[in-house]
């Protein structure tokens, strides 16, 4: 019942935090007259996008159940939570030098691009992907919260128009050319600093939960 109260609680905030997004980005602007400080630009210029990429599966020394933290968009399909540290899976520092996948810091956007498109989570943690994302880094300026709403609110348009005769993929290339309304860095600190409340709270309650749920199935072990 806890859970299931928390999981009432995090989309009451996650819906709060939508809101004040399209408060301040999209009901009230002109596209044709935006503020000043404002312009027209695309994904690009919220930050750097970045893929990922697997170590051969061949090499087991290229895996570690205690190394770095490594994520496939199942780990998003399974875990709906907004924070991610970790996945099923992690690799060692060979597999991780062997690869061209990227080591993400903590606030990056995670999107994925393949198979199941938009499906999205924000780095807690330190962490690598494969080749099924392209996240983006945040510019500094711009910053985490404004990224994802942005991002979160093209996913489906997104998703509809990459669609692939053996499966659907959006390249980098293609991400990247999707117009993005790009505020002044004063209005993008300003939200941040609105949203990141939020989002602490929903990180903090969806850990509560992690912990609820390992220890009910102790307990249904125990029995």
């Amino acid at each position: 019942s806890r859970i299931a109260a928390n999981e009432q609680l995090i989309e009451s905030l996650e819906n709060t935090a939508q809101s004040i997004y399209k408060k301040m980005f999209v009901d009230d602007i002109d596209l044709g007259n935006l503020p000043d400080g404002w312009r027209i630009g695309t994904l690009e210029d919220l930050g750097e996008i970045v893929s990922g990429a697997t170590p051969s599966t061949e090499m087991p020394e290229y895996w570690d159940d205690n190394g770095i933290a490594w994520l496939s968009p199942a780990d998003l399909s399974h875990d709906k939570t907004l924070f991610m540290r970790r996945g099923a899976k992690s690799i060692s520092k060979l597999g991780y030098q062997s690869a061209s996948t990227r080591l993400l810091p903590i606030g990056t956007v995670l999107f994925s691009s393949r198979a199941l498109i938009g499906l999205m989570a924000i780095s807690a943690s330190e962490l690598c992907t494969n080749q099924g994302f392209k996240s983006i880094v945040p510019k500094s300026e711009v910053g985490t919260e404004y990224t994802f709403y942005v991002l979160s609110n093209l996913k489906d348009r997104i998703a509809n128009e990459n669609t692939g005769a053996t499966f659907a993929e959006v390249s980098g290339s293609s991400l990247k050319m999707y117009e993005a309304v790009i505020p002044s860095a004063t209005i993008t600190a300003k939200f941040s600093e609105m949203v990141k409340p939020l989002h602490r709270h929903i990180d903090n309650i969806e850990q509560e939960n992690k912990l609820l749920e390992e220890t009910m199935s102790l307990l249904l072990s125990k029995l």
